[in-house]
């Protein structure tokens, strides 16, 4: 007895475009057309981020900036990364909306980027650069 070959095979298309990553899949049968789409997703990036000097002014006291940001609207994002000045400096869970850097320098400008995560697509905003005293 000859048993039909069924063959599937899904498709991912990835797209970045200004900060938003969108993914979009659908699975295809053996002849190359679309038996359903899955699904289509947006890792939409956080938003309102800002850096901020919020240790005081002294060549003796650690300098430190507090980076916030309103949590990403995509409800499947797993986290956050931040970057300083383009090396990753943190990673940090989808509930938390601030992080402390406390190993700045003093007199020094730094530029923070917060990505929205999701498996390895990532989504980003940046603040306005900050300068340490």
């Amino acid at each position: 007895m000859l048993r039909p070959r069924l063959a599937i095979a899904l498709a991912v298309v990835v797209c970045a475009v200004g900060g938003t990553t969108t993914a979009a899949y659908a699975m295809f049968n053996s002849s190359g057309s679309a038996v359903q789409p899955v699904s289509t997703q947006t890792l939409q990036p956080p938003t309102g981020v800002a850096a901020a000097l919020t240790a005081q002014c002294n060549k003796n006291k650690t300098q430190q900036v507090t980076v916030t940001w309103t949590a990403s609207t995509s409800a499947f994002a797993a986290g956050y990364t931040i970057v300083r000045d383009s090396t990753i400096v943190a990673t940090v869970s989808a509930a938390t909306t601030s992080w402390i850097d406390n190993t700045v320098a003093h007199s020094t400008a730094y530029t923070y980027t917060v990505l929205a995560t999701y498996q390895q697509w990532s989504s980003g905003a940046s603040a306005a650069p900050v300068t340490t005293c």
